[in-house]
């Protein structure tokens, strides 16, 4: 029971006649020692004896001063301290003065075992105890041991462990920062570890909670930290988790239910899944400033789960999965910055997806959500080493086919791969999703060339808007057709090859015709109209560009050296949204001289938006021997030359 004496807080502890409140006393500033008997007093109890196993010892404000150059109270080398609770920071004191204990080569052993879970108390081990109160721990060598260890219950706290041992001592112990909403606290490890064993090992579920329900803050400079680490645990708490060192073997959730920040600034290993944004309202950001490198390839980062979730790579990243997907209230979205490359052995799934059934309370199975998200590249790279031939495993809108308000957006510029050059390992599903290549006021592009095809698994509609886009000098280059050594093929472009018509908004469908030759690869993709060269300023007056394409045949997968064909028919999907009040559009082709019509449509009120070429076109010379494409909608009311 706990009684509250004016402003101080006195814990009265009933376990029997033997069991004792103790401070130690300010009185003797010579021997602050834990083994020195004559300093300990009691509010309770017997004074003048060693806190024993069924004692609570407070430490308050008033007693230690290390401000004013007291030391703190000191655990040596030697010395096996025990008790049933300890209270670092157990008063109040508007001065600000500072508590401080050290653990210096011995051991502290807290021994209360209540189950919050059940009802019980928290108050183990706190440090930071009281409101409004403050509390320190260092632990510089040696070990502290206790199944709760609260820092920032109702006050602040801070905990500093050089190079000693925190041990959790139960399958289901937990380690607490900022525990009240108006509490703070932080967890330093410079070294030593943080764990369930004495080699810093894992044990069960442990887990340190970075804000409970106030702010937590969690720095890792070096040592090992097996326990899983939740940052914002429920509505309300914040949490911020901060790596420049050492290494976290368990499970990272940044915004579990509350708003977390992580940085990984360090090289570091992804010991397990990284969950971002995981319950809904919940709010998670991750930044690595250097590589994370997945301990192995069944590692997944979740960015959302639920909740809303974001992951800023500025160095590479390497794991197993990449699920960037979180409910349908936000969007959540990794972005890759120039320079860095995120790596995926398996998947990278964005926008709506499959999860397991460890991550969502009662369910039996691996389960499909729908969610939005958003890959964004600033110069970086996407990766995939899928070692199958046939496996898809880079997704737009993952379960967009089952599960309603589920899309996903690739943006920006740089490139999607495989893991090694030329080889065929990459194959993309879109359900309800955009390719957004954005080339940030340069052209430059979003390069999908080494991608092997692509499949649209929902039909887009008449007015759908899955497909592909180019905007501020960008460029997105289509996942390459390969054909063979016949003489006539058909295939659709920026769309699944074998479709009867492209349906994905600016892909195409082409017939073309050659000489029996191996080895061709149709390559090109869709291009902003603002680039200098696509020569749109040289079109014919016009209400508004349609699409604009690049288009070639070349004899490998990278490279400028073009393939002869005889000619080649075409059909686009264009952008009917670009030029909305339109019915009248004309195709035009430029030659590398000047733009030739080469085809028109009339589009009728919810019909397709389609144009063909009129008539087979033969190759230009130059590199993208196609040539270059637009659509445009045709001014009303004026008579066109046609060349």
């Amino acid at each position: 029971m706990f009684r509250f004496l004016g402003c101080a807080l006195v814990a009265v502890v009933v376990q029997g006649a033997s069991a004792s409140d103790l401070y130690f006393s300010i009185d003797d500033d010579t021997k602050k020692d834990w083994s020195y008997a004559p300093g300990w007093k009691a509010n309770s109890g017997a004074a003048g004896v060693l806190p024993k196993t069924n004692d609570t010892v407070t430490l308050n404000s008033s007693y230690l001063n290390v401000a004013a150059g007291r030391v703190p109270l000191t655990i040596p080398e030697g010395v096996d301290a025990t008790c049933h609770s300890l209270w670092i920071g157990s008063q109040a004191k508007a001065d600000r003065r500072v508590v401080g204990l050290k653990v210096d080569g011995g051991s502290l052993a807290v021994r209360r075992r209540d189950d919050p879970e059940k009802g019980d108390s928290w108050n183990v081990l706190t440090v930071g105890h009281a409101e409004d109160g403050y509390g320190l721990l260092d632990l510089a060598r040696g070990r502290v041991s206790a199944k709760y260890f609260v820092i920032g219950r109702a006050g602040d706290g801070v905990v500093t462990n050089t190079a000693g041992f925190v041990c959790m001592t139960n399958w289901y112990a937990r380690m607490i920062l900022g525990q009240g909403p108006a509490a703070t606290g932080r967890y330093v490890q410079l070294g030593g570890a943080l764990g369930g064993q004495d080699d810093g090992g894992q044990l069960g579920s442990t887990a340190v909670t970075v804000g409970l329900s106030g702010h937590g803050v969690f720095e890792l400079a070096g040592g090992v930290v097996s326990n899983r680490v939740d940052a914002g645990a429920e509505p309300g708490s914040t949490g911020v988790v901060a790596v420049t060192g050492g290494q976290i073997k368990e499970v990272v959730r940044v915004g579990v239910k509350g708003v977390g920040a992580a940085t990984f600034d360090a090289p570091d290993f992804q010991g397990h899944d990284l969950q971002i944004g995981v319950g809904e309202g919940a709010f998670g950001v991750v930044t690595n400033l250097q590589p994370v490198v997945g301990k192995d390839n069944g590692r997944t980062i979740y960015v959302g789960v639920y909740g809303e979730g974001h992951y800023h790579a500025k160095a590479d990243v390497s794991t197993g999965y990449v699920k960037i997907s979180g409910g349908t209230a936000a969007t959540s979205t990794m972005t890759v910055d120039e320079g860095a490359t995120v790596s995926a052995w398996t998947q990278i799934c964005v926008g709506g997806s499959v999860f397991p059934k460890g991550m969502r309370e009662g369910a039996t199975s691996s389960f499909r959500v729908p969610g939005h998200g958003e890959l964004v590249l600033r110069g970086g790279a996407v990766r995939l080493s899928n070692p199958s031939d046939t496996a898809q495993n880079f997704f737009l809108g993952r379960t967009a086919d089952t599960e309603a308000d589920t899309w996903g957006v690739l943006r920006g510029y740089g490139s999607v791969e495989p893991a090694a050059p030329e080889t065929t390992n990459v194959r993309m599903v879109i359900g309800v999703g955009r390719v957004v290549a954005d080339g940030a006021g340069a052209a430059r592009p979003l390069d999908l060339n080494s991608v092997v095809n692509v499949t649209n698994i929902v039909e887009t509609a008449a007015d759908g808007t899955s497909g592909w886009y180019a905007e501020n000098q960008g460029c997105a280059l289509f996942p390459r057709t390969w054909y063979g050594s016949g003489t006539a093929f058909t295939r659709c472009f920026g769309d699944a090859p074998y479709r009867a018509a492209p349906g994905l908004v600016n892909s195409l469908r082409f017939s073309i015709r050659q000489s029996p030759q191996d080895h061709n690869y149709f390559r090109g993709g869709v291009y902003a109209p603002d680039r200098e060269d696509m020569h749109v300023a040289e079109l014919p007056a016009n209400d508004g560009v349609a699409g604009c394409w690049k288009l070639g045949v070349f004899s490998a997968l990278t490279g400028t050296g073009a393939r002869a064909f005889t000619d080649v028919d075409l059909t686009f999907r264009y952008d009917a949204a670009k030029c909305p009040k339109s019915r009248r559009f004309s195709l035009w082709r430029h030659d590398g001289t000047s733009w030739t019509r080469v085809g028109r449509a009339v589009r009728q009120d919810g019909e397709v938006p389609l144009i063909s070429t009129a008539a087979a076109l033969k190759p230009v010379a130059q590199a993208f021997n196609v040539g270059v494409f637009a659509v445009i909608a045709d001014k009303t009311g004026m008579s066109i030359l046609i060349r």
